[in-house]
């Protein structure tokens, strides 16, 4: 089990679940075709119903999300520190699983 850092909503939801419609869709858009915020299935990962996604530290999360975070604060998300089972890592965010809030 390893220290990891995400963001997520008071359920435990990363912000590009659910997403239609608001912001956070646009984000979606940004992130998925941009080579600096691979996701994990174009970086050669199959994700999982049980994986999540989080960062090593929390430079890598601030690097990630930029601007966007003040954003996502405002409308109910916040940075965890969670422990869980590393399964895969792109050298920009990792995967993990059986997380620990």
């Amino acid at each position: 089990m390893g220290t990891y850092y995400r963001v997520e909503n008071d359920q435990g939801v990363g912000p590009y679940q659910d997403a239609a419609g608001t912001f956070r869709s646009n984000m979606g858009l940004a992130h998925s075709w941009h080579s600096a915020h691979p996701s994990p299935a174009r970086s050669g990962y199959a994700m999982r119903m049980v994986d999540y996604c989080a960062f090593n530290n929390m430079q890598d999360l601030f690097r990630w999300f930029g601007g966007w975070l003040p954003m996502l604060i405002r409308d109910g998300y916040h940075v965890v520190k969670v422990s869980g089972k590393l399964r895969f890592d792109d050298g920009y965010q990792v995967v993990i699983r059986d997380i620990i809030r």
